[in-house]
């Protein structure tokens, strides 16, 4: 269906109309899709040769689940059907649909409708999904019956004071599927014509496609029964309104995800975004060669794009219009560092980001990580930086003496670069942000070491980049918006582990204790073989005349994929997680499990019995950390020595 088609024929609450149908040769507009989502079923996401062992293993699921009434006690037997049934479709294609039909809104739904559509193997599946939901809503206290439908032959509907609820099989082309509508969903199959098929460069297997035109009755309504007196949320919704989103001719999202023989592909276009960029903060001037240079060229992961900054300010008089303290705040910073946020250090920031990390800038972990902004005045944002520096201690020796013997913003050179970091005195805190400018670039690492690698690239003393890239040389980025690049391999082999520990569990899982003949057996390829001919991940953002298009390239292995997403978690995520837990939880153990937060454990000193002395000293230790020098000046004193 073609998004070019949708049109508003009707004012206020009647903004429906978005399939054309042909009736005695005259177009009438009648339903109006806002999401449709479809999926070719999870055999099509996992057609690649590495991924048949987890379709397999998955295969086994419904009939595991079949067996959990035996195995846990009080579990009803059609408990464990319906697990199976509803394990079982989760490998067949659905769709999903919300429309309005604000032309005819006789079915509920304030003139919206829902739609579940899933494809099963065959009438029978369908009569059987049908039984089981019937079954539950007759075991449960809901207090309508089902009845024979009107509408559709062999389907069953509830009639509720807020939408038509009609359930049942349904046959199309000879293709029998189990399908729920809810509330105005008008003509069923229409809505669903010509959405996921073949294309000539790839097969799809999952569509999503948005139109916030249909919106418009529910902005409509929401704009009716908002109070006055809640400013920020008519706000909200003056803003999308006059940003004109939910117009006819505003942008309209068609997303498509798919197979080559080599590749993974994605295609997401929106149409008629051009007019928005403005208002959004999109940049419609494209990326240089030398922008996307700054990324070296053994990057781990990375992306450059434009983008502007004003988009901050833009942020703050939201809030100053809310009735927030914004100037009040940047006052008082620029009294404390001597530099104004916005004039000294937002201003001069342009509106080209890269944020990477790399083997270059240290070994391609966590303190790898590098972020540069190109500067439009670097003159200014330089002498923020050295007021920042000069001012930025005695300011925290003001506001936090005990931080102060601690943390210190240290000023120093590299190579005619002036260095500012933020180091640790004393404590094995394993980061020391640093911030530089190179040229036009602002570049901060989190070390002074891959601050310093990171200068090589944005000087043009590296002699490579990721244009440098065989992959990339191959991929399309002329006239790139943004750029972003993922060594799928790289992070692949890191998070073998992880995939390897899932697959296992994965196959425990459906083996049965009773039948010893389910056996998924070897789930994922061994790991030289799960790395042969892995493709990085490569996306795209682009400006075709009006529309906003996003492309993308990668591995067509889910398991090299999520492998890769393992490696992401134990490099970048599970370091955060560490270093805020593991603090977090030493504390805990120091005052006795939870009980600090008013809970119970085994922890807990609840159960120990505790000699007046140890009482006094308790009181002691927690007069002191709660900052109550000046009533118990001496027990504090005295507990410290």
């Amino acid at each position: 269906m073609n998004t070019n088609i949708f049109q508003t024929f009707s004012a206020r609450m009647c903004f429906g109309a978005a399939t054309l149908t042909a009736l005695a040769g005259v177009a009438c507009a009648q339903v109006q899709p806002v999401l449709i989502f479809e999926h070719a079923g999870l055999g099509t996401m996992l057609q690649h040769d590495k991924d048949q062992g987890v379709l397999k293993a998955m295969a086994m699921l419904p009939d595991r689940l079949g067996e959990l009434p035996l195995e846990i006690p009080g579990m009803d037997q059609q408990i464990g059907g319906l697990l199976k049934l509803a394990a079982t479709t989760i490998h067949r294609p659905m769709r999903v649909a919300i429309v309005s039909n604000q032309d005819d809104p006789t079915d509920g739904g304030f003139g919206y409708g829902v739609v579940i559509s899933i494809e099963t193997a065959n009438q029978g599946d369908a009569e059987q999904l049908d039984a089981l939901l019937h079954m539950a809503i007759a075991q449960s206290d809901m207090p309508y019956e089902p009845k024979p439908s009107k509408q559709y032959s062999g389907q069953s509907e509830i009639a509720t004071p807020f939408a038509m609820f009609r359930f049942g099989p349904a046959s199309t082309k000879d293709q029998w599927r189990y399908q729920i509508t809810a509330g105005a969903t008008g003509d069923v199959p229409a809505i669903f014509e010509n959405n996921l098929t073949s294309t000539a460069n790839f097969t799809p297997v999952m569509r999503l496609r948005m139109d916030p035109a249909g919106l418009d009755a529910a902005l409509t309504m929401a704009e009716n029964s908002v109070p006055d007196h809640e400013h920020q949320a008519r706000e909200i919704i003056h803003m999308i309104r006059d940003l004109g989103l939910t117009e006819s001719d505003g942008p309209k999202l068609d997303s498509v995800m798919g197979y080559t023989k080599t590749h993974s592909v994605s295609q997401t276009i929106i149409t008629n975004m051009r007019q928005f960029a403005d208002d959004l903060g999109i940049s419609t001037t494209p990326l240089t060669n030398d922008d996307i240079a700054i990324l070296p060229q053994d990057i781990v992961f990375g992306s450059v794009g434009r983008g502007s900054y004003d988009e901050l300010l833009k942020l703050a008089d939201h809030f100053r219009e809310a009735g927030m303290p914004v100037d009040e705040f940047l006052d008082e910073v620029e009294s404390k560092l001597g530099v104004s946020l916005v004039n000294d250090i937002i201003t001069p920031l342009g509106d080209v980001t890269a944020m990477y990390a790399s083997d270059t800038t240290g070994g391609g972990g966590l303190t790898s990580m590098v972020m540069a902004i190109k500067l439009d005045d670097a003159d200014r944002f330089a002498n923020a930086l050295t007021k920042l520096g000069s001012r930025a201690n005695v300011a925290i020796a003001n506001e936090e003496p005990q931080a102060a013997q601690y943390v210190e913003f240290d000023r120093w050179q590299h190579d005619g670069h002036i260095m500012l970091s933020v180091h640790a005195k004393g404590l094995p805190v394993p980061v020391e942000p640093t911030i530089t400018i190179s040229g036009n670039w602002m570049v901060m690492g989190m070390t002074p070491n891959a601050t310093i690698a990171a200068i090589e690239q944005t000087s043009g003393k590296a002699r490579t980049s990721i244009l440098n890239n065989q992959h990339v040389a191959r991929a399309d980025v002329s006239g790139a918006l943004k750029f972003s690049y993922m060594d799928t391999e790289r992070l692949a082999r890191d998070g073998y582990g992880g995939i390897n520990l899932l697959a296992t569990a994965i196959g425990s899982a459906v083996r049965s204790p009773g039948n010893g003949t389910r056996d998924a057996g070897i789930i994922i390829p061994n790991f030289h073989d799960t790395m042969k001919g892995v493709k990085p991940t490569i996306y795209v953002t682009q400006w075709n005349e009006n529309d906003l298009v996003m492309r993308s390239t990668g591995d067509p292995s889910m398991v090299v994929n999520a492998a890769a997403g393992f490696g992401i978690a134990q490099n970048y995520v599970m370091p955060i997680v560490a270093a805020v837990v593991m603090p977090a939880a030493m504390n805990a153990q120091r005052h006795g499990g939870m009980n600090r937060w008013g809970m119970h454990d085994e922890m807990g000193w609840d159960h120990i019995e505790i000699t007046p002395v140890a009482i006094e000293a308790e009181e002691a230790v927690d007069c002191c950390e709660s900052s109550c020098e000046k009533a118990c000046s001496s027990s504090c004193t005295e507990e410290k020595q």
